[in-house]
Parts: structure tokens; C-alpha cells; sequence
């Protein structure tokens, strides 16, 4: 039997080309993120800024500073965004002469995001503690219904977005070592959406020929699992949190092309509810949402405060600009909600075991 030996000199002349491969690949991912999307060669865990910029605000702020103001983190989609809704900017104001403190607002709230970005918001900002922590979804996700039963997953991942977080979410505690792992997942679901090899929900509007599986409401037990997922983190920051049921309003006479004309009894016209889906599957989605919503508000843990928005808000066009935005009467309603009960809701107040 004849014996091969390998020298010494050609294992070494191995490990080095591999080591020169490996690096290669990996100076070629940060490269890939650095020039396409700006993320700092040197930090490639800064990808999640390309997904959720508006955490920039609340990872690049000094925890030590915020120790003596009143912080308030806003999670939901555009009906609290700053960019359409006067909800912040009045709540800060109402807060700042109630408490004579300090108020910052973190509102990370932005157009189309459901209960699992607020989730993951949520869970990315732990690096500073929060006085009050306000949840408020229900709309952006009856959309996710628009899509037949089985394409249709639980994760929210028939999304091209969800699949990018989801992918970043494994890939969270080693992409600042290596970009590599998350890089190739980023690519290989971006091809398959490009050779329509997995027919993606669409992130804007619906499907036309999808609207019809709307009529079943899917994403309850996906809100649900959300939800309680946000709840526990609060529980284990002992941070107090908020739930508010989701208000909206549609005219008894709607209809697309009323409210394109801005015909309807509305103080503006937004977007029409066919951004989501057909009006009755969207109201239904809605209502199925707001009823977790209320479960879990009367589970009485000790760090759950409620507003009942949707109850409280009066349905008249006046407070409404479409289906769920607010006119800048509705805005200070709705904060006056909030600040009813919130009054003492502190961190100290809440004798946590």
C-alpha cells in the first residue's frame, strides 16, 4: 500500500488560499451593504437602520441623560406617525404640564408597520428605559389576510419584508463578526422574488385578484402572538405599557370613488380603505384585533394600562380624515384618552413582585 504524505508547506499553502477566500467573501458583503445602502463598513449589524431608520434616534441616545425625563416609546404604524398626525407633538405638550418633567417621545411609528415590527422595535430598544410604552396597531395587518390560506404564514414572512427582519433576527448576534450569512439569505430572497419563483404579498396595495381571501381573518392569532410578545418584554423591563384598541370610522354612504371625489364626511382624504382590502373585510380585521386587544387588557397584569379608543373616539368625519387618521380634533381627543389614565402611571408607581 503506498503511503502519501502531503508537506507541511501545502497544508500551509491551503489554509492560507482558504483564509484569502473567506475574507474575500466577506470584504464583498460589508462592500455590498456599504455601497448600496450606506451601512458602515466597520458595523455591519447597522443593517437594521436600512429596515427600521427610526431606531437611529433611540440607539444613538445616552441612557444616562434620559435617567430624569419622563420617556415615552410610541410603537404603531402611520395613524401615530409624525409625519401624519399631530398625536405627538400634542402629547408631549399635555404630558410636559402634567408631570413638570422632561418628556422624550420615542415614536418609532411609521406608514404601513404592524404589531410585529412593534415588536421588534420594541425589542431592539433596550438600551433605554422607558416611563410609558404605547401600543397601537389593528389596520396594517388586515392587509396580510389578502392572500389565499396557503400562502399565508404566521410569521408574516409571505412578506419580502418580514423574510429580510426575520432573517436579520437569526442572523442578529454574529452579523456584527461576519455580513456573510445574512448577506447570502438577503440575496437568495431577493431572487426569489425577482424570478417570481415565491410570489411575495405586495407591501402597498393588494392583490386584485387576492382580495376575495381577505374575508378571512388570519392574522388574529398572529396579532395575538405579537402582542403578548411585547407585553412580556414590558413586563420583564418593568416597564409600564399602554394598550389602546384601534379607532377608525367609515361613512355609512363610502364608497372608493366617493371618497376620490372628497365626497365623503371627512376633514381630509388620506387613503382609501381599499389600501388594505375590501372595506368590510378590512372593518372585520379591525374589530378581531381590537377584541385581543381587550383580552389582553383584561388580564390585569400589573404593568397594562387601557384606553379604549375605539369606543371613546365619536364617529363623526370632524375628528377623522379617512378610515383611521386623525384631524387635529381627533389627535387632542385621542391624547386626552391617553392622559386620563396615564396620570400615575410611572414606573415607580407599579409595585412590581
Amino acid at each position: 500500500m503506498k503511503t502519501i504524505f502531503v508537506k507541511k508547506h501545502d497544508i500551509l499553502f491551503l489554509f492560507c488560499m482558504t483564509l484569502i477566500i473567506l475574507v474575500s467573501i466577506e470584504i464583498a458583503a460589508r462592500l455590498f451593504w456599504k455601497i448600496k445602502f450606506k451601512v458602515s463598513f466597520f458595523h455591519p449589524e447597522e443593517v437594521i437602520y436600512v429596515f427600521y431608520p427610526e431606531l437611529w434616534n433611540i440607539h444613538d441616545s445616552d441612557p444616562l441623560e434620559n435617567d430624569e425625563s419622563f420617556n415615552i416609546l410610541m410603537l404603531g404604524g402611520s395613524a401615530l406617525s409624525r409625519d401624519r398626525t399631530d398625536i405627538e407633538k400634542i402629547l408631549e405638550e399635555q404630558l410636559a404640564q402634567e408631570t413638570r418633567q422632561k418628556i422624550n417621545i420615542y415614536n418609532v411609528s411609521v406608514k404601513g408597520h404592524s404589531s410585529l415590527d412593534s415588536y421588534y422595535k420594541y425589542k431592539y430598544s433596550e438600551n433605554i428605559r422607558f416611563d410609558l410604552v404605547l401600543f397601537y396597531n389593528g389596520i396594517n395587518e388586515t392587509r396580510a389576510n389578502n392572500c389565499p390560506p396557503k400562502s399565508f404564514r404566521e410569521d408574516y414572512s409571505h412578506y419580502i419584508w418580514y423574510s429580510h427582519i426575520h432573517s436579520y433576527e437569526r442572523q442578529r448576534r454574529i452579523i456584527r463578526y461576519s455580513a456573510v450569512p445574512f448577506t447570502l439569505n438577503y440575496v437568495f430572497i431577493r431572487f426569489l422574488e425577482e424570478l417570481s419563483i415565491y410570489k411575495f404579498v405586495p407591501e402597498d396595495e393588494p392583490e386584485k385578484e387576492w382580495l376575495e381571501y381577505g374575508l378571512v381573518i388570519k392574522s388574529q392569532d398572529s396579532f395575538g402572538r405579537n402582542l403578548n410578545g411585547v407585553i412580556e418584554m414590558a413586563e420583564l423591563r418593568k416597564e409600564p405599557i399602554l394598550l389602546m384598541t384601534f379607532a377608525y370610522y367609515v361613512p355609512e354612504d363610502y364608497s372608493e370613488d366617493k371618497f376620490q371625489n372628497k365626497s365623503l364626511d371627512y376633514d381630509g382624504h388620506h387613503f382609501p380603505i381599499e389600501l388594505w382590502g375590501k372595506p368590510d373585510n378590512v372593518i372585520a380585521g379591525i374589530e378581531a384585533h381590537n377584541r385581543i386587544i381587550r383580552q389582553a387588557a383584561n388580564d390585569n397584569k400589573k404593568n397594562i394600562f387601557f384606553v379604549d379608543q375605539e369606543k371613546l373616539l365619536p364617529k363623526n368625519g370632524k375628528y377623522f380624515r379617512d378610515i383611521c387618521h386623525f384631524s387635529y380634533q381627533g389627535s387632542e381627543i385621542f391624547v386626552n384618552n391617553i392622559v386620563a389614565i396615564i396620570k400615575g402611571a410611572t414606573r415607580d408607581s407599579i409595585d412590581y413582585p
